[in-house]
């Protein structure tokens, strides 16, 4: 699971429940968004084969885009690609919670996501 900014708080609690229930979930944390730190991913990646981006961004032109665009490029291949962000268009108004919830980047949606990419996998 790959976020940052204040996001990172929602991907931590979902990474606690998913331990929780008996999955592992590595978080990284990027400290920038420019530059990425490339190396950490791959190693991540390497052990995970799946990948889990949420944002607090639209979509077009977000992190989880490059992310995806990196991994086409070096010939990286996962078992899954997920990236959760607020997708085209305009965002409502509403509370950040409120937000969180309608976008699918609150704890509870992101660990439901992963577990649907988990029993996909099975």
């Amino acid at each position: 699971m790959v976020g940052y900014g204040t996001l990172i708080n929602n991907i931590m609690d979902a990474a606690e429940k998913l331990e929780a229930g008996g999955v592992h979930a590595e978080v990284i944390k990027l400290g920038t968004i420019q530059p990425i730190d490339w190396d950490t991913l791959r190693g991540s990646l390497q052990k995970t084969r799946r990948l889990l981006v949420a944002e607090d961004s639209v979509a077009m032109g977000s992190v989880g885009e490059r992310i995806a665009a990196w991994l086409s490029q070096n010939l990286i291949q996962l078992d899954s690609v997920t990236l959760c962000n607020c997708g085209f268009g305009f965002v409502t108004h509403g509370t950040v919670p409120q937000l969180c919830r309608l976008k699918g980047l609150d704890a509870e949606s992101l660990y439901r996501r992963v577990m649907e990419v988990c029993s996909r996998d099975k």
